[in-house]
């Protein structure tokens, strides 16, 4: 049924390339990548930086919250903050326990979020995202990315193959992937500059979004203007060319599907 309704869909708009690479999979159909808003005027670069690092997401299994635990838990020297709440805050908590280096906040509101952020030595992330807001208020506020190597993260991260780069990556779920991973960002982090994890978050500002969404409708309206000229004109002139034809043709405009 979904594949069969595509074919009614005028255009798609995919939140990142990776959903992109879906829909064509899926639906054989192009897509218009418009990349999420992050709110880049609000989390924002101030302060100094501490000697921990943050892991702030919902504590849900697909976002390996304990696994992140787990992985301090293996390197007392390293303190992890944790924000969030969720069914797996239980798991989390029962690692945590067992470690000093290891601190659950639980749910924060943003204006302690936001702090965290700012101060962290770097934020981690472990869940495969179609995008992911959240590493990328993590670089507006100047704090690097040490994340898991797919889904939208590979397009809003730069890696150290990047003349400019905002983090590391790890390629597998696992707790010693991380760990090998944390340990190759702090042999790097002098690489990793505040001011280019800023510009790169920028390219996913609120204006930005706006701008393309709104280029986009325009287009696609425009587009679906001319077909229906098009249409009329072909219309009249078979219902010249024909009396009675002209009028079984299509001539109205179909309104626009985006999806």
């Amino acid at each position: 049924w979904d594949q069969r309704t595509s074919t009614g869909v005028d255009a798609f708009i995919a939140n990142s390339g990776f959903i992109g690479a879906r829909i064509s999979k899926a639906y054989r159909r192009d897509s218009t990548v418009i990349y999420p808003p992050v709110d880049t005027l609000g989390f924002t670069a101030q302060g100094t930086r501490g000697d921990f690092y943050l892991c702030a997401s919902r504590m849900v299994p697909y976002k390996r919250m304990p696994m992140i635990v787990e992985a301090f838990a293996a390197m007392p020297d390293k303190r992890l903050i944790m924000i969030g709440d969720g069914p797996d805050l239980a798991k989390a908590q029962a690692i945590a326990s067992q470690v000093s280096n290891v601190t659950l906040l639980g749910f924060q509101p943003s204006n302690v979020l936001l702090e965290h952020m700012r101060s962290a030595r770097a934020f981690v992330f472990a869940a495969e995202e179609d995008f992911g807001i959240s590493p990328v208020e993590a670089q507006a506020c100047g704090t690097p990315v040490i994340a898991f190597a797919k889904g939208g993260v590979m397009e809003t991260v730069r890696g150290l193959d990047h003349p400019q780069p905002t983090g590391v990556f790890y390629g597998q779920q696992t707790v010693a992937s991380l760990i090998a991973a944390i340990g190759e960002f702090e042999a790097a982090q002098s690489r990793i500059s505040p001011e280019a994890c800023r510009a790169n978050a920028e390219r996913f500002s609120v204006a930005r979004f706006e701008q393309e969404i709104k280029a986009f409708v325009e287009d696609r309206l425009a587009l679906s203007s001319r077909v229906h000229l098009a249409r009329l004109s072909l219309s009249q002139w078979v219902a010249q060319a024909s009396p009675g034809l002209g009028s079984e043709l299509p001539n109205r405009v179909v309104p626009l599907k985006i999806v």
